[in-house]
C-alpha cells in the first residue's frame, strides 16, 4: 500500500479551502491530522489512490464530491469533508456558516435560487472532472 502521510497537512488544508474558501487555521489542521488514518483505514488502495490523486491535481473537491456522491464514486471525500465540516463547526469564526440568521422572504428565496445554480453547476463540473479521470 503507497504512503500518503507527506499529503496529510495539504489535504487537510485543501478540504478546508473546498469547503470555505478560506485556508484552513492550524488549530483545525491539527484536529484533522488524527482522523486521517482511521478514514483511510476503511478504503480500499485503488480508492486512496483515486482519492489522492484528486488531493495532489488541486481539483474542484466541491465539485468532484457532489458529482462522486451522485454517481457512487469518491466515497472516501465524502466521508472525509464529512468529518471536516464537524471538525470546523467547532470554531467560533465558522459558527456563521452553521447557525440560521433570519432574513426577509425574498432574501431568503434568493438564497435558495444561488445555491441551486450554485450547485447544478458544480454538479456539472464535478462529472465533467470525474468522466475526465485524472480530476484535474
Amino acid at each position: 500500500m503507497t504512503d500518503f502521510q507527506h499529503l496529510y497537512a495539504v489535504e487537510a488544508r485543501a478540504l478546508y479551502r473546498a469547503l470555505f474558501g478560506r485556508a484552513a487555521p492550524s488549530i483545525l489542521v491539527q484536529r484533522f491530522l488524527p482522523v486521517i488514518e482511521p478514514l483511510n483505514a476503511t478504503a480500499s488502495p485503488a480508492e486512496l489512490a483515486e482519492y489522492y490523486r484528486a488531493i495532489e491535481s488541486g481539483a474542484d473537491l466541491e465539485a468532484l464530491e457532489l458529482a462522486g456522491r451522485l454517481t457512487g464514486r469518491l466515497p472516501l471525500l465524502t466521508r472525509k469533508l464529512q468529518a471536516m465540516v464537524a471538525l470546523a463547526e467547532t470554531l467560533p469564526e465558522n459558527q456563521r456558516f452553521y447557525v440560521n440568521q433570519r432574513s426577509s422572504f425574498v432574501a431568503g428565496a434568493a438564497a435558495v435560487a444561488w445555491a441551486a445554480a450554485h450547485t447544478a453547476r458544480q454538479a456539472v463540473r464535478g462529472w465533467r472532472l470525474l468522466r475526465g479521470g485524472a480530476h484535474g
